[in-house]
């Protein structure tokens, strides 16, 4: 009897060089090509039709009375699962710089002063003119922040924008995507023995992102192990230790860019960060928009749970038993189905289950 077992062990550099040299390539044939380019960001993702748009490498067609969706909705009438403070805390000042380190912040109290000044991809992103706060909107969202990205404004109030009849297109690859995916190639490159990324791998991915028509924020820089913005490093005070100041930095630009796309989970798994989602050791996980009770009299906001009483920062999952914790490292891989394990064992084949399934 055959035992099918990993043939690639963890902490492989020569296998990691191999995967990640491939990936760079790939990416590269793809901006090599001169066939995509970057437009309006939000346009992307609630179009009514995406054919022609330079952006849009593969993506699904949605047409009335034929194949529709709901998200034009959720991100319109319905209650949203909020974004948590740090992921809003994850854009740059519109000066390059992490919000920690720059001038230009103006401080969390307020959605005025959390969205002035910062990377305008987060106006395209979220909403920008007030807070939603359950009590308050029907269409509320958990941590006060909500998602606007998929909105398409023409039709939010006609019968197809408020139901499951919405027949906005749907990018699935876009060039956004393979600009990231070569810049964080390159980066890995570096740490597993290949080149070090280098400044024009950055101008060729990042910076084009940064020139997109409508963000426009200054570029970022390679100083050696270091990035900076104008000639000036820069280290985020709230790096993870364990990653690289530059990486660090790269790795953002990816959340940004792709935010509530669908490859958060993914990303964390890659980089085996999955401790990143423990709302213990991470409360800005579990932390919205920071309000003040007394500043909405007319309103109920007796089920909002905030830091400090009556005010502070709003904390969707209260209950210490809703508490996400990462406590088991098993869910980096995915079971193996027993139907598959008897199948393939009919065969003759042995399937080993992944560790701790």
């Amino acid at each position: 009897m055959k035992v099918l077992g990993k043939n690639i062990s963890e902490g492989n550099t020569t296998k990691a060089l191999e995967y990640l040299t491939a990936a760079k390539w790939a990416a590269n044939e793809v901006i090599s090509s001169g066939n995509y380019s970057l437009g309006n960001y939000r346009e992307v993702f609630n179009s009514l039709s995406l054919s022609g748009n330079p952006e849009v490498i593969l993506y699904k067609e949605y047409q009335e009375g034929l194949i529709t969706h709901a998200l034009n909705s959720y991100n319109n009438k319905e209650p949203q699962v909020g974004v948590s403070r740090n992921a809003i805390n994850a854009y740059l000042a519109n000066d390059g710089l992490p919000i920690t380190v720059s001038s230009e912040y103006q401080g969390d109290q307020g959605i005025d002063n959390v969205m002035a000044n910062r990377d305008p991809r987060i106006y395209e992103t979220f909403v920008s003119y007030e807070l939603r706060l359950n009590g308050i909107a029907s269409n509320h969202s958990s941590s006060g922040f909500a998602t606007h990205k998929f909105l398409n404004e023409s039709i939010k109030d006609d019968p197809i924008g408020s139901s499951n009849l919405n027949p906005t297109d749907a990018p699935i690859i876009r060039y956004g995507e393979v600009l990231m995916n070569y810049a964080e190639a390159a980066a890995e490159i570096g740490t597993v023995g290949g080149a070090a990324i280098t400044q024009a791998d950055v101008d060729k991915s990042i910076n084009v992102l940064r020139d997109r028509p409508g963000v426009e924020i200054p570029h970022l820089e390679v100083a050696g192990d270091l990035p900076a913005v104008g000639g000036v490093t820069y280290d985020d005070p709230n790096r993870d230790a364990s990653v690289p100041a530059l990486l660090w930095e790269i790795r953002r630009e990816r959340r940004v860019e792709l935010m509530m796309e669908g490859f958060r989970l993914d990303d964390l798994k890659r980089w085996k960060k999955l401790e990143y989602v423990d709302m213990v050791d991470n409360p800005e996980i579990n932390q919205g928009a920071y309000i003040v009770k007394a500043d909405y009299p007319d309103n109920n906001l007796d089920e909002i749970t905030l830091t400090n009483g009556d005010e502070g920062y709003i904390v969707p999952a209260s209950a210490a038993e809703s508490l996400r914790v990462f406590d088991n490292p098993r869910v980096y891989l995915s079971p193996i189905p027993l139907d598959q394990i008897t199948l393939y064992k009919d065969q003759g084949v042995e399937l080993e289950q992944n560790p701790g399934w």
